[in-house]
Order: C-alpha cells, then structure tokens, then sequence
C-alpha cells in the first residue's frame, strides 16, 4: 500500500508490516504517526493482531524513535536493534570499511543501525541493535542485546 493514512481505511487488517517507518514522508510532511494511527482501529477486531515496524534508524524523532525510546516501559513489546554485519554476515569487510570511510554519519545510520541526534546525522549511540519493533507479547522471551561493531 502507499504511504497514505487514507490507504488502510476500510480494510481489516490482522497483520501489518511497515518497511522504513523512520523514512515514511509525503511531499515533506512527516506522516508515520498518521499511519500507525489508521492501522491500529484495522486491527481491532482481531484478538492477536501484529503490528511490526521495521526501519534502518534515521533520526531521533517520530514512530520509530519513541517506540525506541519507550522500548524499556513495555514488557509486552520487543524492540532490538543490530548491525548490518551481524544480521548478514556475507558483507564484506573491505565494503564496510569503505563505506564508513567514505560517510561516517550514513554509516552509522545504514550499517551500523544507530540513531541520528541532529540534522547533519551525528549518532549519539554506539551500541548497535536491530531497529525491529513488534508489538507482540508473545516475543517477551527475547532480551535487548548490546553488541558493539566491529
């Protein structure tokens, strides 16, 4: 579906799978709370519904930034957070030493999977986590993990 609000009206919707919610913009206007705020009434009438957010991390604002944040405060939410390296691991070393060579900032955002803290896309974090969210409780077994980049 596009990247509407207007797009899930009308549909039920038992799971929902939102790719690059950190980057979910319309003619400039920032519309990843109006999104999640249309699917979730979609889900209502299903007793396990899923709603899973998956983004490379960008800045530290918006959806996917305060689940994030939040991540702490809900036992029935899993939100974790890994480096490009260690989730495919066919990567090369040599192509991700380029990389951070050639841009920092992106690097850490695109590889590394850490949070910008301004507009020019300083990371502030150098834990490196997957930026997955579900809510879902029947991932409470899973543990935040913190693996530091190579």
């Amino acid at each position: 579906m596009p990247c509407s609000f207007r797009a899930t009206r009308g549909f039920s919707i038992p799971v929902a799978i939102i790719d690059e919610l950190a980057f979910f913009r319309v003619e400039g206007a920032v519309v990843d709370k109006e999104v999640m705020d249309s699917i979730r009434p979609a889900q209502a009438t299903f007793e396990r519904s899923k709603l899973i957010k998956i983004s490379s991390p960008y800045s530290q604002q918006g959806e996917l930034y305060r689940d994030f944040a939040n991540r702490q405060s809900r036992p029935d939410f899993l939100c974790f957070q890994a480096a490009s390296w260690l989730m495919n691991p066919s990567i090369p070393q040599a192509f991700l030493d380029a990389e951070r060579e050639r841009d920092g900032e992106l690097f850490d955002r695109e590889f590394a999977a850490l949070f910008s803290d301004s507009i020019s896309m300083r990371s502030t974090e150098r834990q490196s986590r997957l930026a997955w969210f579900s809510e879902d409780s029947s991932f409470r077994q899973f543990q935040e993990s913190n693996i530091r980049p190579r």
